[in-house]
């Protein structure tokens, strides 16, 4: 077996893994999703981040509803450094303002780019399962395998008439349900207020 293709077999067990702990491991998409597409057209270096930088990014990315603290992103960052999908960024280390420690910047090493690849691969796919209803109905994917509206429509596009149907019902009673909190939380604010 070539180094290439012993490369690609570690990636793919070290993706497996992270999928079967997806409830726990959902951050650790999201950095290197970040890692992996945060970087210029013209550079094939991809974008080094820090930290704070990738839990500002995080927070963008999902529109406000999510803000992790860096306190559990350091965490994951050192467990990456360790699988050496990630790696310290010494040209790019700064000191921030209040501290005359260096800040980390961390980017994809070259097999980071593999391991992140097939991830974004693994997202399409599992995306794919979900609004198929392999395992079960129709639904939307967890928030860790939720892709860009682009690449979801190119998916839904592809995707055959029958479940299609049970994923637009599946969207049908969502909208019920929230419409029904939405009105519950009026009630409740407006009794609140008068208070």
């Amino acid at each position: 077996m070539s180094m290439t293709e012993q490369q690609d077999e570690k990636a793919q067990l070290l993706v497996n893994t992270w999928i079967h702990r997806y409830r726990r491991g959902s951050l650790r998409f999201f950095i290197l999703h970040l890692l992996l597409h945060k970087h210029s057209k013209k550079n094939t270096e991809h974008q080094s981040f820090h930290g704070y930088k990738l839990a500002k990014a995080i927070h963008e990315e999902t529109k406000g509803d999510w803000s992790p603290k860096t306190a559990s992103i350091y965490p994951i960052l050192k467990g990456l450094v360790k699988d050496n999908v990630i790696e310290h960024s010494p040209d790019s280390e700064h000191f921030s303002e209040d501290s005359t420690r260096p800040i980390k910047q961390y980017r994809l090493t070259p097999y980071g780019i593999l391991v992140a690849t097939k991830l974004e691969d693994m997202r399409k796919d599992m995306t794919r399962h979900f609004i198929s209803g392999q395992g079960g109905a129709p639904r939307p994917p967890p928030p860790m395998f939720r892709l860009p509206k682009e690449e979801l429509f190119k998916i839904l596009k592809n995707t055959d008439a029958d479940h299609l149907e049970e994923f637009h019902q599946h969207f049908l009673k969502m909208q019920t349900q929230n419409q029904e909190i939405l009105k519950f939380l009026d009630t409740l604010l407006k009794e609140k207020k008068t208070r």
